[in-house]
């Protein structure tokens, strides 16, 4: 089973969205939400500190009339995201195991309740069906499938192996203590902050008394981060600084 919380839109119609899925008015978002108000990636459901949150990307949200940059989701929560239509958390489920998968070269890596995986030229884990994959993960709810191309499914469980191409990913069953933790958060492992100087086209990084300058793309792409202040898919940052003339999810991730 996967974590995943249940919103209510406001026309009655309910949604299931897992760690990771973007709300927003981009067409790649999990809850794409086409209102002008409303920012290509406005919002993101994050699993971090032992709780599913809603962190806030390009766009804010309240609820109770408070702004918000995050906040942890619970049944009954009302979520305003800068309209006065409100998403209503109707679920949240948290399980203990969460299933996985790992290869040579690839971290254990939390799957989604669809995801496709790369053998070549180096090992990937993507969410969603993406039909040039050479394999496919999916849930029912209950059980994993797996298939490899145009192949027979079969179930999976953990401990299964599967191969494709000649590489072997390994299925897994992973506890969700070891993922609740933010990747942002701190630790003694974690120097000094850097400092940024924005600039959008010129960007300056400061450690101390160490200075390193980007400019062009690089110093776009890092100012776009910035200004998000939360993980986001790559894609995203891609299409804000190429738009949609790159066409193809293969244009965006060469350039």
């Amino acid at each position: 089973m996967h974590p995943f919380v249940r919103l209510r839109l406001p026309c009655g119609k309910q949604v299931e969205l897992v760690p990771g899925d973007l709300i927003g008015r981009s067409e790649r978002a999990a809850l794409c939400l086409s209102e002008p108000h409303i920012s290509e990636a406005h919002a993101m459901v994050s699993l971090r500190s032992g709780e599913l949150r809603l962190l806030a990307l390009r766009g804010r949200f309240s609820v109770d009339g408070k702004a918000h940059a995050q906040i942890a989701l619970k049944p009954g929560l009302r979520i305003l995201l800068a309209s006065r239509k409100p998403l209503i958390v109707e679920e949240v489920a948290l399980p203990p195991m969460v299933p996985g998968v790992s290869t040579e070269g690839l971290p254990p890596t939390v799957v989604a309740p669809v995801t496709s995986l790369r053998a070549h030229p180096v090992p990937e884990v993507l969410t969603g069906f993406q039909p040039e994959a050479d394999a496919f993960l999916w849930s029912t709810g209950t059980r994993l499938n797996a298939r490899v191309g145009d192949g027979p499914s079969r179930e999976v469980v953990a401990g299964d192996e599967i191969e494709v191409l000649g590489r072997v990913f390994r299925i897994l069953a992973i506890p969700i203590a070891e993922l609740t933790r933010a990747p942002t958060e701190n630790s003694s492992e974690v120097g000094a902050p850097l400092h940024l100087i924005l600039n959008y086209d010129t960007v300056h990084v400061i450690a101390g008394p160490h200075r390193i300058t980007f400019d062009g793309i690089g110093a776009r792409i890092i100012s776009e981060l910035a200004a998000v202040r939360a993980p986001i898919a790559w894609q995203e940052i891609a299409k804000i600084i190429w738009g949609r003339d790159a066409v193809g999810e293969d244009v965006l991730r060469e350039r």
